[in-house]
């Protein structure tokens, strides 16, 4: 729906970027967006569907962080 989208602070398109690390697309221009997560937690406060969205942002920031070391 977008609501999580219009309250993160830092504007990553979070509902496209959780769908990206979902499917582990890390590396597609909206899944990379997952870096710059402040995991405020905001996203999945406002979530209607109750997703993981701040989890799911965490594991593909953490997932090219790890690719960027190797």
């Amino acid at each position: 729906c977008g609501k999580c989208a219009s309250v993160c602070p830092v504007g990553i398109e979070v509902n496209l970027a959780a769908r990206y690390a979902e499917y582990a697309l890390y590396e597609e221009p909206k899944g990379a967006e997952s870096q710059a997560c402040i995991r405020c937690g905001l996203c999945s406060f406002i979530c209607p569907a109750q997703r993981p969205l701040m989890q799911l942002l965490a594991t593909a920031a953490a997932e090219l962080e790890k690719r960027r070391v190797h």
